[in-house]
């Protein structure tokens, strides 16, 4: 019955870990050949100018998409969304078997075609009554012979690793696609033990004491959670090194503004930890293909529930943060850097206790500001680093681009945003005296919680407006589903070792 759909979920925990082990490792419906089926809907795109029109055409058996570009324009982020809204525009014939023509398309763009068919197979948990008659195709053959049948190698390679990190996306959109009653900071918790510890038996960590990571503590006091952090640390195969690299990601499962709600803004708030849901994704990819990891690297998960109960922190508080900073409270909707600043100071000061590490790198990603989302709308996340080097930036605005995950760099070192940050009745305030640059003053807010003597890179990213897409859906996936943001990042910054 639908009850049982819907209660059988927040019920069940098996539930939420079989629906992820099934995307990360479940079969799925697309295969490499040769030969194309006589039966399947042949669909690929056209590219070249003399497309002008907009929309999709049909010609003969093609699905054609005119994007009136020439494919030396095209990129990874577009073939992506080419190859998605392909399949998508597809799907409105209802096809049993669907080839896919490549022809034409250089073949180091072949992973990212196939990484934009996985994310557009993705289909929301339906919920609906009425049930659905088209529940996709029951095959996707990719026509190899026409990418380059002198390649076979490479071509296979390009293909399994296309599929693979199409998994790992998904993987973050299935996370933020659960209602609040569904995910919320203890079934998250209790998730995140099962896949890390029970999947790869790697510890977890935790603080001892919860009531030092006052900001953390003060979020959470308004909702029947508690709040957590929770972190894991993976090596590569060759064995453990001596730099660590630390990822931290907010995961408010909902965020309904605290004592001053945000009202009509309020749905979609269940997509504010996606920032933690990307540094999962990426922590369990790395789990699976420790192989390809540059350097030991910790994954935090900063968890909470931003509610306005009777016990909800309120304006005019002054909150002592794990570090030992005092924090007054301007505003109970700027809760996402409280949780990350009490996160990061956590782990760094457990770090400083033990082991002789050199920590290298500190990156924070979160579902931030809606000045990110206003400055940039959907296209980019927000990137910041520390000292605002322009040459690093650069770089790691090629490496977004060339994983089809782009960024784009917003400065957050200059004096006058850390001064926006200035209490008079505390160390500092967790919003800006003015509203514009709300996205750096953020930035900059966090980087006070960095350790005295830290001399290794920050970065943050922001990702409020690249996963904040209308939820009825792009041409390029199912309607209802939040798009990935920072998955793909995070992946090559680690691979690669860029900072």
């Amino acid at each position: 019955t639908m009850a049982d759909r819907l209660n059988a979920p927040r019920a069940n925990l098996g539930w939420m870990c079989q629906r992820v082990l099934r995307i990360l490792n479940g079969k799925l419906p697309i295969t490499l050949v040769t030969v194309q089926n006589q039966d399947a809907l042949l669909v690929r795109p056209v590219f070249g100018k003399e497309f002008k029109n907009e929309g999709v055409t049909y010609l003969e058996r093609y699905r054609c998409v005119p994007v009136g570009k020439e494919v030396a324009d095209i990129n990874p982020a577009t073939t992506m969304e080419l190859y998605g809204s392909l399949l998508r525009g597809a799907f409105e014939a209802r096809p049993e078997v669907i080839a896919v023509d490549l022809d034409g398309l250089p073949l180091e763009l072949l992973c990212f075609a196939v990484e934009g068919i996985v994310v557009a197979l993705m289909e929301p948990h339906d919920f609906k009554t009425d049930g659905r008659a088209y529940h996709g195709p029951k095959k996707i053959e990719i026509l190899k012979s026409i990418v380059d049948s002198e390649s076979p190698q490479m071509v296979s390679e390009l293909f399994a690793k296309g599929i693979e990190r199409g998994r790992y996306r998904n993987l973050q959109r299935f996370l933020g696609h659960l209602d609040p009653a569904v995910l919320n900071p203890e079934s998250y918790r209790n998730l995140v033990y099962r896949l890390v510890h029970g999947e790869y038996d790697v510890e977890v960590m935790e603080p001892n004491d919860y009531k030092s990571l006052g900001l953390l503590h003060a979020v959470a006091r308004g909702s029947q959670y508690d709040g957590y952090v929770l972190a894991f640390r993976v090596d590569p195969a060759s064995g453990p090194t001596s730099e660590v690299a630390i990822r931290i990601g907010k995961g408010m499962t909902y965020d309904s503004g605290g004592v001053m709600d945000k009202g009509d803004h309020m749905p979609g708030m269940k997509l504010d930890m996606m920032g933690s849901a990307a540094v999962l994704s990426a922590g369990l990819y790395f789990l699976a293909h420790p192989q390809e990891l540059g350097q030991s690297t910790v994954y935090v998960l900063c968890l909470a529930e931003n509610r306005d109960g009777s016990t909800a922190y309120v304006p005019d508080e002054i909150l002592v943060s794990c570090k030992g900073l005092t924090v007054e409270n301007t505003h109970p909707d700027a809760e996402g850097r409280l949780v990350l600043a009490d996160g990061m100071a956590w782990i760094c000061e457990l770090f400083a206790e033990g082991e002789e590490l050199d920590i290298v790198s500190i990156l924070t990603i979160a579902t931030l500001t809606g000045a990110a989302w206003m400055a940039l709308s959907t296209p980019y996340s927000a990137l910041f680093q520390k000292g605002d080097k322009q040459d690093e930036l650069g770089k790691l605005r090629a490496m977004g681009d060339d994983c089809a995950d782009p960024v784009w760099p917003l400065p957050m070192s200059h004096p006058h945003y850390g001064q926006q940050m200035k209490s008079q009745v505390a160390d500092l305030r967790n919003t800006g005296k003015e509203k514009p640059g709300g996205a750096c003053q953020a930035a900059a807010f966090l980087a006070q919680f960095l350790p005295d003597d830290y001399k290794g890179e920050f970065l943050h990213l922001d990702i409020a407006g690249s996963v904040d897409i209308d939820m009825e859906g792009t041409p390029s996936t199912a309607k209802g589903l939040p798009q990935d943001a920072g998955v793909a990042f995070l992946i090559a910054l680690d691979r690669k070792k860029m900072v």
